[in-house]
């Protein structure tokens, strides 16, 4: 049953207005989307911003309509209607300042929800252990929770989100109900993806102590418990990081530390491979094995299932990453289940290895100390101050960071706006000592780096560089410059893919990034998209430029559609459309038909004809006379 209420309702306990409704589906994906579609008859209660209630895999609840739309399906006359889960009313508030100090994720989400200029009903909970320090300026409820900035709630501490009408819960595991299924080979209504490539099961721990001399277990390895489950062992180094106090320790503390570390890797599966299973409860229901696998159908968002992989004989917990849910049958339509992390960041890993992997290139003199300083001060989570400022018309003119929360008393600071980046040790009312302006140039107090003006570099071991005369150098540069445009080349060359369906229509996508060129990301996209009643075909490719902005996106597309018995053929950013049914052929123009040809006869509001064409039995052509072009009729 699908109940209707007013947009200001508050109590949610009585039935109100029921609503006809012809389909009603919900889709929920794990720290993402909460969002229902359904189609009713026209009814013109339903309106844009009314509540209605719903059936889910926690019962029912909240969604605010946010679009409605009329759909005229076979000469019936319906309602399509979107609406998002009442959580996303947060979308509308606003928080202005503030700023969970080594807190628990309890605290900040509790923080955040307090801190919402506009009151509402909403309330927090979360068991997630950790303390963190978050800054939140100016920014709605939603994506201080769950936005894509580092310092968003779930991000920063972790967790599973799990959202119940105006109750807010953040759990620091998934709820485990002790399921273990097995999935068989070609079982209809289940698609399983195993991916192998990140596995490990064994390492080789190494440590850095002093100078650049690297340092190994006595006994070399440490092994997965589970490395007799495969053919042969996997092996990868493991370059662990060791503080200034933890190299003062007794090597044998040291070593300890390192299989410690090494088998921390192991309890959070890196000996396990990805997998992902989508299963279809439509089919899965209409095949003996089904009985084997119900236990799937009492499952909610995050819950861990335990999954028994025949190949290789381990067992994984998936947890629910997605589900599509039918309200009306009050039953699943399909979930997903997957065993990788949620809101995993794979490029800020890359720049992290990347920094570290510089860092350990670089293990002498005051080199070394600055960089380690700076790295552990970027990648911390403080992050320091935020301050917003205006020009005199009160539009933004940059933003701040500063190491106080007063603008008059801070000193040290970093300004960013849409010419540059400055960086400043006296305080804003004082010129910055360093600059980075958008066209490339860097001005600092001892240096102007446009190319390099200096002849000679002086090191912090105090000898000398002749950057004229010195080739090794430039070698160096040149092969580091190699070497990590190679890395990028290798990340660019991966290749996703997509199957989705729905009760409406199949898709299917294959998108690859095919190069990268001049800081330009080449990706190529073939798409399919299928109903009952049409067919599309879509070739796309995309030169996008790295920190990309909109101007910055070059995209030409083309398709192939089949709909209503009509192939129509396009391009973007072309205004010619062909269209070709069993009855006529169009050529169109910004939307307005120019020509088309049906049965015999062209009909075009004009013609030019360039040389010649033949009517019956005579020939119009082109003729010249004395130089001068005129049009002659003949027979022929």
């Amino acid at each position: 049953m699908i109940r209707l209420y007013d947009a200001d309702e508050s109590q949610f306990n009585h039935e109100e207005t029921v609503l006809t409704a012809l389909s009603c589906v919900v889709t929920e994906e794990e720290n993402g989307a909460f969002f229902l579609h359904m189609e009713t008859a026209i009814d013109e209660r339903v309106q844009v911003g009314k509540i209605v209630k719903a059936s889910t895999p926690r019962g029912e609840q909240l969604f605010r309509i946010n679009a409605v739309k009329k759909k005229l399906d076979k000469n019936k006359r319906l309602y399509e209607i979107s609406a998002a889960h009442i959580f996303y009313d947060l979308l509308d508030n606003l928080v202005l300042n503030v700023r969970p100090t080594d807190a628990t994720a309890i605290n900040a989400l509790q923080a955040i929800l307090n801190g919402a200029e506009e009151e509402h009903e909403f309330i927090g909970w979360s068991d997630v252990q950790g303390t963190h320090t978050a800054n939140y300026v100016r920014v709605n409820p939603i994506q201080a929770i769950m936005g894509n900035q580092e310092n968003a709630l779930l991000n920063l501490w972790g967790g599973y989100l799990k959202r119940d009408d105006f109750e807010i819960k953040v759990h620091q595991t998934p709820l485990d109900r002790g399921y273990e299924v097995r999935f068989g080979k070609n079982l209809i209504g289940v698609e399983q993806s195993i991916d192998t490539a990140d596995v490990v099961t064994r390492i080789y721990p190494t440590v850095v102590i002093e100078g650049n001399i690297v340092t190994a277990l006595p006994e070399k390895y440490v092994d997965s418990p589970i490395i007799g489950q495969y053919p042969k062992p996997i092996i990868r180094e493991l370059r662990i990081n060791l503080t200034d106090e933890e190299k003062l320790l007794p090597i044998e503390q040291i070593y300890q530390l390192m299989r410690d570390r090494s088998g921390a890797h192991f309890t959070a599966d890196a000996d396990k491979p990805k997998t992902n299973y989508k299963v279809n409860f439509v089919q899965l229901r209409k095949t003996e094995q089904y009985k084997d696998l119900a236990i799937l159908e009492e499952l909610d968002i995050s819950d861990t299932v335990h999954v028994a992989i025949g190949e290789i004989g381990i067992s994984l917990d998936a947890r629910v990453i997605k589900y599509t849910w039918d309200s009306l049958r009050e039953r699943f339509l399909g979930i997903e289940l997957g065993n990788f992390k949620p809101k995993l960041t794979n490029q800020n890993q890359k720049v992290i290895e990347f920094i570290e992997k510089i860092g350990e290139e670089i293990t002498d003199g005051k080199i070394a100390a600055a960089l380690k300083d700076a790295i552990d001060r970027i990648t911390g989570h403080r992050g320091g101050y935020r301050y917003d400022l205006f020009n005199p018309d009160g539009q933004p003119s940059g933003t701040a960071y500063m190491d106080t929360d007063d603008i008059n008393t801070a000193q040290n600071y970093i300004l960013i706006n849409n010419q540059g980046v400055a960086f400043g040790d006296s305080g804003l009312s004082n010129p910055p000592s360093l600059a980075i302006s958008i066209d490339g140039s860097i001005v600092g107090e001892s240096a102007l780096f446009d190319s390099l003006v200096t002849n000679l570099i002086q090191s912090d071991i105090g000898q000398s560089l002749d950057l004229s005369s010195n080739v090794s150098i430039n070698q160096i540069v040149t092969n580091q410059i190699d070497d990590f445009r190679e890395d990028v080349n290798v990340q660019f060359a991966e290749q996703s893919s997509l199957i989705a369906q729905t009760s409406q229509d199949i898709t299917t996508a294959v998108e690859q990034v095919t190069g990268y060129t001049d800081g330009h990301v080449e990706t190529l996209r073939q798409e399919q998209i299928a109903t009952a009643t049409s067919f599309q075909i879509s070739l796309t490719e995309v030169r996008e430029q790295q920190n990309v902005t909109e101007s910055d996106v070059q995209e030409v597309k083309s398709y192939f559609k089949y709909e209503n018995g009509i192939v129509e053929l396009a391009e973007s950013g072309s205004p010619m459309v062909m269209n070709l049914s069993h009855e006529e052929f169009k050529l169109l123009e910004s939307g307005s038909v120019v020509m088309h040809i049906k049965g015999k006869k062209v009909f075009a509001d004009s013609l030019e004809v360039l040389t010649s064409i033949i009517v019956g039995s005579h020939l119009i052509e082109k003729y010249q006379i004395d130089g001068v072009d005129d049009t002659i009729v003949r027979k022929v």
